[in-house]
């Protein structure tokens, strides 16, 4: 009886890893991609990005397992920053960039929403630069599921963090991409 039991468990475990080994992915590179300035004498950057969705993932029979959002980063100045992650409420990139990035998230609603977020990202001064994934599955399931317009993403220093001068980021969008998992239903 005691090895029976041992089976099942085994079998059950065997069976949850075949399912999850069954989701397809795509890869996607940046169809769009534009870094705007956050303060007047800084260095300090966000990036807007646009990933065009593949038509395929708007099927029925698809469902969207998770999403990652991929690139290089690193901090310095300081032990930890933060990098935040939204999806972008307008189209009119060439505007961003006249606002003021220091004031309060709520002001900044018409640039982005922060009922979706991607997964923050916390960079610690002794990994060095490296590629950082963040969970973006609310992000592109909410685009698919047509709750928002796919506008883009903006990926920003935390404004908690911006207003610590002490704390220099590099963001590197070269090999960004977007990576989704999916299954057939």
């Amino acid at each position: 009886m005691k090895y029976f039991i041992y089976i099942i468990i085994i079998m059950g475990i065997l069976s949850m890893a075949s399912s999850s080994s069954n989701a397809e992915s795509v890869t996607l590179k940046p169809g769009n991609l534009q870094s705007i300035s956050l303060k007047e004498d800084s260095s300090e950057k966000a990036f807007l990005v646009y990933f065009e969705i593949p038509e395929k993932l708007n099927s029925k029979n698809i469902a969207v397992e998770s999403a990652r959002l991929l690139f290089d980063a690193c901090v310095s100045g300081d032990s930890i920053g933060e990098i935040e992650i939204y999806p972008l409420t307008t189209s009119d990139w060439s505007s961003i960039e006249k606002y003021d990035w220091t004031s309060s998230k709520e002001n900044l609603s018409n640039i982005y929403s922060i009922v979706i977020p991607g997964k923050h990202l916390t960079l610690k001064l002794e990994d060095g630069k490296k590629t950082v994934r963040s969970n973006v599955t609310a992000i592109v399931k909410a685009w698919l599921n047509e709750d928002i317009v796919n506008k883009g993403i903006i990926i920003t220093p935390s404004i908690a963090y911006l207003t610590n001068s002490d704390i220099k980021y590099s963001i590197d969008m070269t090999n960004a991409r977007l990576i989704i998992y999916y299954t057939f239903e």
